[in-house]
């Protein structure tokens, strides 16, 4: 009973799903790019020890977003689990640029996957970062 109890609360928002579908969208806000890579050790320790972000100890992925609206656009990185679940809707950190200048989302994007390839998610590398 518990495991399942814990599963419907790790698993409550997909959100790789939710990217898949953004991506396939024709009209209204439309997903750029997503990616969807494991955390490093070095990542996952300091997603541990940080005291002001909410628990996630049940993240074993990130899912990285690029958006981009008229008056501006975003890449949102997420938590989740190896089937895209999270507990919360909220991203966990947004970079935010100005416009609607697809390939400056682009190269925030490509910044942002490498630095978590990198095993780097908390160096401050990211413009704009808010």
């Amino acid at each position: 009973m518990r495991r399942r109890i814990k599963k419907k609360k790790v698993n409550k928002y997909n959100v790789l799903r939710e990217a898949k579908r953004q991506k396939q969208k024709q009209k209204g806000v439309r997903c750029i790019c997503y990616e969807f890579l494991p955390i490093g050790k070095q990542d996952r320790r300091a997603l541990d020890m940080d005291e002001l972000i909410p628990d996630c100890s049940f993240g074993t992925h990130w899912l990285i977003e690029a958006y981009a609206w008229n008056d501006s656009s975003q890449v949102r990185i997420f938590p989740c689990t190896e089937n895209g679940g999270t507990t919360n809707i909220s991203p966990l950190q947004i970079v935010l640029s100005d416009g609607n200048n697809v390939k400056e989302v682009k190269k925030d994007f490509k910044l942002v996957v490498e630095a978590i390839r990198n095993d780097r998610f908390w160096a401050p590398n990211y413009s704009k970062t808010y």
